[in-house]
């Protein structure tokens, strides 16, 4: 139940209002009859609203008592009093009461008063704290909060911009809220701040801004800046969002720094795997006409076509390859469709069907990977299927329980003639797949059954020697 306390110096009028605010359901918890006397009651009842008369009787009247009242102890205060002139209102405006009625007035009158005086009364309360918990968690936060009215005067500087800029809150209080900004930041970012500032924010809603900061020992400091408008109190005011991104720019240079360092690394394989290859042809090139293993000069070239074909195989995977670490399930599909599209191949007589769980293979492995398999489904368009015979390819990889990749490169075309030991042959195609596998240190298996299925087993490397 409501609380009130009475003040007035006549008793019949007492009386009639300790009546009348019963019957509205009131309680009246005293009442008083002087400025201190009320002064005195207000601190020992606490009422939630004070009814006040203003010419009573002691040294202080009740415009005065009020004043005190309200700075003390802040209760909403109503005057009822006879006196409306423009000197007692001016006065009693300094107290910013809830309501100002004149003697004589209506019940209805009283009782409205009241109402509305006691629900501005927890509209404030809950505003305050609202605020009070905001301007808590705001002053506490690591990031920096800076508040400006609309002329640009900061009125509200956190302990977050405190750290990051060295000033404390007296010493920034008035200042322009671009006061920190160095003349270092990019002069197009330091124009669009200036030009974005009010009557609008349009130019940089919803955007943080890298800027170089000022601090008060006057070392320069990478900031973001976030800028917009937020209706504080009666009227819109600017918020100033830092964030000190000395971390991230350090960071930012060290990833640049590896990034370098890793693409110049990658490059010199680059070029010393395609070195090596351009010398091997070169030199299957000058030597064919007396190859001493017995090698007919079209072989040779043969190997040289290989060679060539495979250089461009690791040239792609080189173009893709940005870490150390390659995503070989991905390229796989990749090289696939390469080799469909160059040997022309129609997929409703042909099917290629991939069976491939992701694998992260070093760049060397990869390399060794892709060149065997290019040369066993190139060997496969070619071969197992001849005139215009349907059939499929399928390459399968996965990983089994001991940790090992296993790859597998199966067709089921005409298969290869019995008197053909891929593992023991001299054809060029096979010694070059045999030397590949053994690079990768892999185990190599042939079937020839239902057409011919290579497997390759071998351990995954993170960094290849």
């Amino acid at each position: 139940m409501t609380k009130i306390l009475v003040v007035d110096d006549e008793a019949a009028i007492t009386t009639h209002l300790e009546a009348k605010l019963t019957h509205y359901g009131f309680e009246v918890v005293g009442r008083a009859s002087s400025g201190q006397e009320a002064i005195t009651k207000a601190h020992l009842l606490r009422p939630d609203l004070i009814l006040m008369d203003i010419v009573m009787p002691g040294k202080i009247d009740g415009i005065e008592a009020a004043l005190q009242i309200k700075k003390e102890l802040d209760i909403p205060i109503i005057f009822l009093t006879a006196y409306s002139d423009d000197a007692f209102i001016h006065r009693a405006q300094a107290v910013e009461p809830s309501g100002y009625i004149v003697k004589p007035f209506q019940d209805a009158e009283l009782k409205a008063a009241i109402t509305i005086a006691l629900y501005n009364k927890k509209i404030t309360n809950a505003l305050r704290e609202s605020f009070n918990s905001w301007q808590s968690l705001a002053k506490n936060l690591e990031e920096a909060i800076i508040l400006a009215n609309w002329n640009q005067e900061i009125f509200f500087w956190n302990k977050g911009a405190e750290k990051i800029l060295g000033y404390k809150e007296p010493e920034v209080s008035g200042k322009p809220i671009t006061f920190f900004i160095s003349e270092g930041t990019d002069p197009q970012v330091k124009r669009l701040i200036e030009q974005s500032l009010p009557p609008s924010l349009t130019n940089l809603k919803d955007k943080w801004v890298e800027i170089i900061g000022v601090k008060k020992d006057f070392t320069r400091i990478p900031l973001e800046i976030h800028l917009s408008t937020i209706q504080f109190g009666p009227q819109e005011s600017l918020l100033c969002l830092l964030r000190d991104i000395t971390t991230k720019k350090r960071y930012e240079i060290q990833l640049e720094s590896l990034a370098e360092e890793k693409k110049k690394s990658i490059n010199e394989l680059k070029h010393e795997i395609i070195n090596n290859l351009q010398l091997i042809s070169r030199l299957i090139e000058l030597q064919s006409d007396y190859f001493k293993l017995g090698i007919p000069t079209s072989e040779a070239y043969k190997i040289q076509e290989k060679i060539l074909e495979q250089l461009k195989t690791n040239e792609d995977l080189l173009k893709i390859s940005t870490s150390s670490q390659i995503n070989f399930s991905a390229y796989l599909q990749s090289l696939t469709s390469r080799l469909s599209k160059a040997y022309n191949i129609n997929p409703q007589k042909i099917q290629i069907k991939l069976s491939l769980t992701k694998a992260n293979l070093c760049l060397k492995q990869a390399v060794l990977c892709g060149l065997i398999v290019s040369e066993l489904v190139s060997n496969a368009f070619k071969h197992a299927f001849p005139k215009g015979q349907r059939g499929v390819v399928e390459i399968s990889l996965w990983q089994d329980t001991e940790g090992y990749h296993n790859l597998t490169i199966k067709d089921n075309g005409r298969g290869l003639p019995e008197s053909i030991d891929p593992l023991h042959s001299p054809t060029p195609g096979f010694k070059i797949i045999i030397q590949l596998a053994e690079e990768l240190q892999a185990d190599l298996s042939v079937k020839k059954t239902q057409g011919t299925s290579f497997a390759l087993r071998f351990k995954g490397k993170e960094i290849c020697d």
